[in-house]
């Protein structure tokens, strides 16, 4: 969840810079260029599609909960889904994040 929010804040902070600076760009004969806008436009869009998405897959992965185990093997943790091996981590948070990764495919 902390990931998606970092991911909301930088597309937001992107698209805020681009438009002040594509503003404190304008020439003083009031034409605005727009290039920067339209470059950072997308890279913006991006981030914020992900954290939505990682906020959403966060929550169905909670919900999943019942169909997920971690369990932890010899210092490092495993997830098994319906009694499969699906990924291992160092840590249970970055066993959560490969098993969300690999149930609903990378962000």
């Amino acid at each position: 969840m902390k990931q998606a929010k970092n991911d909301l804040a930088l597309g937001l902070a992107i698209l805020a810079v681009s438009i002040l600076a594509t503003i404190a760009a304008g020439g003083s004969d009031g034409h605005i260029d727009m290039t920067l806008l339209f470059i950072a436009l997308p890279m913006a869009a991006y981030q914020i599609a992900i954290g939505i998405r990682r906020m959403r897959l966060g929550k169905e992965i909670r919900k999943m909960a019942e169909v997920i185990s971690i369990r932890n093997v010899n210092g490092h943790y495993e997830a098994y889904l319906r009694g499969r091996f699906v990924c291992s981590g160092d840590t249970r948070r970055e066993c959560e994040e490969s098993a969300e990764e690999v149930l609903y495919g990378a962000a």
